[in-house]
């Protein structure tokens, strides 16, 4: 490889780096003058099916499900255009999805689901991740010693049960076969009254939080693994 140190002479690199902030300065400058919209949100009432999916005709870098009634609470979407290419993607509460380049359009559809809304933020010209509002700071909270994986079996009955309460960070992995529900004392898996955040088979969550966590499941068999640092 090349020595990197040997690559640019000072002036050529400062000419670079000078470059570089002038794309930035005409970015903001255009962005001034044009007061382009950056963000558009939009709230969708799922009480009623559409009869054919919902245009987004406007073009966007990425989406995130900022609210919603629920968890549970489901937008499908598909980019582009509503052709079987392209297979309909589903969203769910702090969900996100972005390209590095712009997405033209997008349909939405869903089913009925009584009383429940759910508001979209559309980044015009970002490339947005869930989380990415927030600054991560390690702290003493995040644990100073890291505890082996641990493997649950579930028996299904969709109540809550308890899977830590002694560590300052856990992750917890669904491997399936079933949906896995994760929160507080009060989660449940029943049908039609779910509460906590829902963990599909193959998804994981991280939580830096040092209070109890609890799982609920319908399905026996389900496996889920977590970690925990103390």
């Amino acid at each position: 490889m090349p020595d990197i140190n040997n690559r640019f002479t000072g002036q050529g690199a400062r000419e670079l780096v000078d470059a570089i902030s002038r794309g930035d300065d005409a970015y903001i400058a255009q962005a001034l003058q044009l007061n382009p919209s950056a963000i558009r949100v939009q709230t969708i009432d799922l009480s009623t099916a559409p009869t054919n999916p919902v245009l987004v005709n406007f073009p966007f870098k990425s989406v995130y499900v900022a609210s919603a009634s629920d968890s549970s609470a489901l937008v499908s979407m598909r980019p582009f255009s509503d052709s079987e290419n392209n297979d309909y993607a589903p969203l769910r509460l702090k969900d996100s999805v972005g390209w590095d380049y712009s997405i033209s359009r997008c349909f939405l559809t869903w089913t009925a689901q009584a009383g429940k809304t759910m508001t979209l933020v559309f980044f015009t010209d970002a490339k947005f991740t869930s989380g990415s509002f927030n600054t991560q700071v390690t702290s003493s909270l995040d644990g100073t010693s890291i505890n082996d994986f641990s493997s649950v079996t579930v028996t299904a009955d969709g109540t809550a049960k308890l899977i830590d309460s002694t560590h300052n960070v856990i992750e917890v992995f669904n491997e399936g076969p079933g949906d896995l529900w994760v929160g507080g004392s009060g989660v449940s898996a029943a049908a039609g009254a779910e509460k906590g955040y829902r963990l599909p088979a193959g998804y994981g969550k991280r939580y830096r939080n040092s209070g109890s966590l609890y799982y609920a499941c319908l399905t026996a068999g389900t496996i889920f693994r977590y970690q925990t640092e103390t």
